[in-house]
């Protein structure tokens, strides 16, 4: 396949993250788990979303699964890495390790807990979008952020700036 030009069409599949008893990732069933969202036709899979208890993640675990996901996916489907944090540097450091690790594309939310104004929400993405040439889908949804979304404004200075900024999911 290319490198992604614009947000997946369909679901977007998100892998969930297994743990062993002693509360280690799993990184053999974690395999399982993609190997069988490949058979079902992913056109795309999500690594380190909220829904795959990214919240309860060390930034190295992140880095862990976004790397065996590019492995073990093999270039049989495009692998977004989810960068969202609090803070920008560490979403930044994110996606700097998934370019580097070969990832197709990084997408991340605006910077939650904080509830940021818009002109922090663009700086917040501009700094990520700096960071790499990878492709970049900005997770919108203010609905379960206690109202933190992205502006028509914000998305169009976005988009304006940064030729990688594929639209927002």
């Amino acid at each position: 396949f290319q490198r992604l030009t614009s947000v997946p069409d369909g679901l977007i599949h998100v892998p969930v993250t297994p743990f062993t008893a002693n509360n280690n990732i799993d990184l053999d069933t974690f395999a399982n788990v993609i190997e069988f969202l490949l058979r079902q036709d992913a056109k795309s899979l999500c690594v380190n979303l909220h829904l795959a208890e990214n919240l309860n993640l060390t930034l190295e675990e992140r880095k862990q699964l976004a790397k065996a996901s590019v492995e073990i996916t093999a270039g049989r489907t495009p692998v977004i890495i989810h960068v969202s944090t609090p803070g920008t540097d560490q979403a930044v450091e994110l996606a700097h390790h998934a370019e580097e690790i070969g990832a197709d594309c990084v997408m991340a939310i605006p910077p939650y807990y904080w509830k940021p104004p818009q002109e922090g929400i663009y700086e917040h993405f501009a700094a990520i979008m700096s960071a790499t040439e990878l492709p970049f889908i900005a997770y919108n949804s203010p609905l379960f952020m206690d109202g933190v979304g992205v502006s028509t404004e914000t998305l169009v200075r976005l988009l304006e700036r940064f030729p990688q900024f594929i639209g927002m999911k």
